[in-house]
């Protein structure tokens, strides 16, 4: 008949004992005595748990009170892709050992904590290194993206071939005074500017007499990501693991986030990387031809979703022509050329021959420079040498203008087809705070999807421009030099 509801005629529900402190067993002042005591242990123990969060982070400076127990490098990092380092720690130093690519003389650093004694009983020939170093000499323009990309570049003090420099921000600090330029004709000069320095960071090879030379070999590493984990290398200097473990995680995942996006084309685009080598005193006046396939090369075309043009060296332009006519696109990799004009003159190809070429049809004719300076250097062998995910979301828009997203835009990549421009950099390009970390260049993918299979010359694809201002700026290079310039990176890579 609806709710039951209970009457106060209802028996009374059983009455529960009372739950109490076992007053006999213990008395209350046992009671009062332990929680007392057991404050204490947590007022005690605090310093000691704020202590052990600390040391959960390398020292950013030197230590006080040295026990040989303590590791002082709880955040470590271990090379996995790159082949041309390996890095062992111990409790306060660390031995980072430099691979030479041409199995000449490795070279081994031992980097120890400011505060701590150092090593003893190390092989002969380890040069000691106290970490973190706090003034740095850089001799190879490729190092920079990576301490800047680490938050150290404003250790640097002193740098070799400023003018080659694409990096805005640093190009600022230069013409503010605050790094000074080494010089190239006196070598006394130079030794006394880097006198003040810990380490000349980008030697291209062992210094055994010169303790504060470390010889750096990322851009001869063979592999995409082996190259961008050379921020892991550069790190051990400054106790910048963490942030270089955050780094290359970061680029990882984003790389191999495109390379499944673009791993579903069928046929998969061929893409060439070719080069000419004018006549000149360093091959015996006698122009040739080639197709690199360099191992970073093929990964990034493969990546992308390409297959990449096999090896080929040419004395013969014929020859060269047939290789290249079926590329659906073509990398030209020419140190100096800076049109469409320069590059069909370069590779002897006419205009009434142009309709033979697959990659001049699709209008998929690229070349390195998109980020330059006036002098010539070019970005690409610099901050592309770290930026591996940034590089390949370039190639994958080579391959298919349509991808990675809408209207991207390409940093290294200039299609001369299309007759992009080149961007110069200078100080005046720097928006950034010069002592903040870099942010790395590539966008931060998402998408789970793949790419559609890439068409051609349907329409303009996105491209790097430059400002009226940049546009007029020409390279100063003579073909003579910019053939040696070429040639010394041929025999790198």
């Amino acid at each position: 008949m609806g709710s039951h509801i209970p009457s106060i005629e209802q028996e009374a529900p059983e009455k529960q004992p009372r739950q109490t402190m076992p007053v006999n067993f213990f008395g209350p002042s046992v009671y009062s005595k332990f929680y007392k005591a057991f404050i204490c242990v947590v007022v005690l123990a605090s310093p000691m748990l704020a202590s052990a969060q600390q040391s959960s982070i390398n020292p950013t400076s030197c230590v006080t009170g040295f026990n040989n127990a303590t590791d002082y490098f709880p955040v470590k990092v271990q090379a996995d892709d790159a082949t041309l380092f390996k890095i062992e720690y111990h409790n306060s130093y660390k031995l980072l050992t430099s691979i030479d690519p041409y199995g000449m003389a490795n070279e081994t650093y031992a980097l120890y904590q400011c505060g701590t004694t150092p090593p003893t009983g190390l092989t002969n020939g380890t040069k000691l290194v106290q970490v973190p170093v706090s003034r740095v000499g850089v001799l190879d323009v490729s190092v920079i993206p990576y301490l800047e990309m680490l938050g150290v570049a404003n250790t640097i003090t002193a740098v070799g071939d400023d003018i080659f420099v694409s990096s805005p921000c640093f190009q600022k600090q230069v013409a503010g005074g605050s790094i000074v330029s080494l010089s190239s004709t006196n070598a006394t000069l130079a030794d006394q500017q880097l006198s003040g320095v810990d380490i000349e960071l980008g030697a291209y090879a062992a210094d055994p007499s010169n303790n504060k030379s470390i010889a750096v070999y990322a851009s001869q590493d063979p592999g995409t990501l082996n190259r961008a984990e050379w921020l892991e290398f550069f790190a051990a200097f400054f106790n910048k693991e963490q942030a270089a473990n955050t780094l290359t995680g970061q680029i990882n995942d984003n790389y191999n986030r495109l390379k499944q996006a673009a791993s579903g084309y069928n046929p998969k685009p061929v893409v060439a990387w070719a080069n000419y080598q004018a006549p000149s005193q360093y091959n015996n006046n006698t122009a040739s031809w080639g197709v690199s396939n360099a191992t970073y090369k093929v990964e990034l075309t493969k990546d992308a979703g390409g297959t990449a043009l096999g090896f080929g060296s040419y004395s013969n332009v014929t020859a060269f022509q047939q290789a290249i006519s079926n590329a659906d696109v073509v990398i030209d990799e020419t140190y100096y050329a800076t049109s469409l004009s320069d590059v069909l003159t370069n590779y002897n190809i006419s205009s009434a021959d142009q309709s033979k070429y697959k990659f001049l049809a699709n209008k998929a004719l690229y070349r390195e420079d998109g980020i330059s300076t006036s002098a010539g250097g070019q970005d690409w062998l610099e901050s592309a040498i770290s930026m591996a995910d940034s590089v390949l979301e370039d190639v994958i828009n080579a391959i298919n203008p349509a991808a990675p997203t809408a209207n991207f835009t390409r940093h290294w990549l200039r299609n001369v087809a299309a007759n992009e421009t080149i961007r110069y950099s200078s100080a005046d390009n720097c928006t950034a705070n010069e002592n903040d970390a870099r942010a790395d260049s590539a966008s931060n993918f998402t998408s789970t999807t793949t790419f559609a299979q890439p068409t051609y010359g349907s329409s303009a694809p996105s491209s790097t421009t430059a400002s009226g201002a940049a546009a007029s700026l020409t390279l100063a290079f003579s073909t003579i030099m910019a053939t040696a310039v070429a040639s010394i990176f041929a025999l790198m890579l």
